[in-house]
């Protein structure tokens, strides 16, 4: 299987900078993930939107970096797993929220501590479009 690279549909404006994201909507896409990618710019994120708040869990199977995931709930950090390591192996272990969320935001490994976000902490996404702009 080949990394998958999702075009950037998203930015999240937090404190001050803004990071573009690769939003993974479909189940193929939110299953493939970041796999066999090598790493992330500091300036990029995964976006997954779930199709209704619930419990969510994650690995990082075949993710060959560390990763943040933030899970988010109606745009606030409800927690941060930080510098998830990577798994090649198999079973991997699994990581998640008991708590009901929205929306789960992956970022290179520490970036998630560099940007400040902690529980209660506002993440402002919006669409974007860069095919059309100028």
């Amino acid at each position: 299987m080949a990394a998958q690279q999702l075009p950037v549909t998203a930015k999240a404006v937090i404190g001050g900078e803004t990071i573009e994201l690769e939003v993974a909507s479909t189940a193929e896409e939110q299953t493939i993930g970041l796999m066999f990618r090598d790493s992330l710019p500091a300036n990029r994120g995964m976006l997954f939107e779930l199709p209704r708040p619930k419990a969510q869990v994650l690995w990082t199977k075949d993710v060959n970096f560390p990763i943040d995931a933030v899970f988010l709930l109606d745009g606030k950090v409800e927690m941060v797993l930080a510098e998830l390591p990577p798994c090649s192996g198999d079973p991997c272990p699994v990581y998640g929220v008991s708590k009901a969320v929205d929306q789960v935001l992956e970022l290179p490994g520490g970036r998630a501590a560099g940007l400040g976000l902690v529980p209660g902490k506002e993440v402002r996404i919006q669409q974007v479009d860069y095919r059309t702009q100028g």
